[in-house]
């Protein structure tokens, strides 16, 4: 989606203290990250480069070992890119499939904001709610959800910021790691994992039903899409969304037999009952147990997983990485062992923020640069980060 800009003349807002400060801040950022951050490929190029020179300074490789544990080690995420794609796949079918109730619930949802706050405020708390339930939804729904709000915007003359409206749409994932789709905290409960003759399986009661965790979430739902609200810049810095708007919803044209089967509802339907049916057995099969009394829990440990995540941008990829360690160190300190993985996930969702990887399915679906939208998530993972410090330090 191209972007054009929008010239409402030179009046300046009459906001005053706060607002007024807030606005500085962005503009600094947005300047900054605008002219100095460049597209997703070289920034995994650079970060790439970074490991490799660490490995070759800390470690006893060689430059050939590196390489070859480089492009052999390619071959191992062939699972996890599949991962991938199904979600990118999935999602992009669930939001544009013609005449689905998505589709006309997005629309819906776009028209209800009244003003340009109002635009912003709704994708935060629509992407970050979905991001709770299952952050590869939320990913791509919200880009989308992004597009339709600012044709509706547009439209209807609100005047908001097309790069915020996309980065509040992504800001939403800021929970994506405390919510039930928590890549560590599913991984932990699962009979057979990696780490499991060290810590058993901890049950979701032990992680992401843990106080200091769904205190966390509440507050970034509530303080999250005030902070990027008032990031909105001035009228004549406004950028709208450019184009025609999201193509109509409509019946897909069936004439003949094959055509009528490639669009059966029946057949869809008979697959999705069977995915319900296995995932209702599966969690009445293994049940929960009540919730534990939280624990103290690492503020630093969740600081370092934040850092090695803009290296391994995987959460999955990541707990592989860091569990061994974060666990071994949690019980040489006599903590629990959901301490580990709650710390992992919860730096990882953080930068997830400033780490472009998750970034690029909504980058493409709306046409915007990294630098445009990376500037107000950077903002946002500040007040991630202090929320977050504050619920494990005032929860212990």
């Amino acid at each position: 989606m191209p972007v054009q800009r929008h010239d409402h003349g030179a009046s300046p807002r009459q906001s005053k203290g706060v607002q007024q400060a807030m606005q500085k801040v962005e503009e600094c950022v947005a300047t900054f990250s605008t002219r100095w951050i460049p597209d997703a490929f070289p920034i995994a190029a650079g970060l790439t480069f970074i490991v490799f020179v660490a490995a070759l300074a800390l470690t006893d490789s060689t430059a050939v070992q590196l390489i070859d544990a480089r492009y052999d080690g390619f071959w191992n995420l062939l699972s996890f890119a599949m991962q991938m794609v199904l979600i990118v796949i999935t999602g992009y079918g669930l939001a544009t499939a013609t005449a689905t109730v998505v589709q006309r619930g997005l629309r819906w949802l776009a028209d209800r904001p009244q003003t340009a706050s109002g635009a912003i405020i709704t994708c935060f708390l629509t992407t970050g709610m979905l991001a709770f339930l299952h952050w590869g939804v939320a990913l791509v729904i919200g880009a989308f959800l992004a597009g339709a709000v600012a044709y509706s915007s547009r439209r209807r003359k609100l005047g908001a910021h097309f790069p915020l409206i996309v980065a509040a749409a992504y800001g939403g994932l800021a929970i994506s790691q405390t919510g039930l789709s928590s890549s560590a905290a599913l991984l932990v409960n699962t009979p057979g994992h990696f780490l499991e003759d060290s810590i058993g399986l901890l049950p979701l009661s032990q992680t992401i039903f843990q106080p200091y965790a769904l205190i966390f979430v509440v507050l970034v739902l509530i303080t999250g899409p005030l902070l990027m609200a008032s990031l909105h810049p001035p009228k004549d810095q406004i950028i709208e969304i450019s184009g025609d708007d999201m193509a109509k919803p409509s019946e897909p044209s069936v004439t003949t037999p094959a055509e009528g089967f490639a669009n059966s509802r029946i057949l869809a339907g008979l697959i999705v009952a069977g995915g319900l049916f296995y995932v209702a057995r599966y969690v009445s099969a293994s049940g929960f147990t009540a919730i534990s009394t939280p624990m103290t829990f690492p503020v630093w440990s969740m600081i370092s997983a934040a850092i090695v995540h803009m290296a391994v941008p995987s959460a999955g990829g990541q707990w592989a990485v860091q569990g061994p360690i974060a666990t071994e160190a949690v019980q040489q300190l006599g903590l629990r062992d959901h301490i580990a993985g709650m710390t992992a996930m919860m730096g990882d969702q953080l930068t997830n923020l400033i780490q472009p990887f998750w970034l690029l399915p909504l980058l493409g679906i709306t046409g915007l640069k990294v630098g445009q939208v990376l500037g107000y998530t950077a903002i946002l993972m500040v007040l991630a980060f202090t929320l977050c410090a504050g619920c494990l330090l005032v929860l212990i």
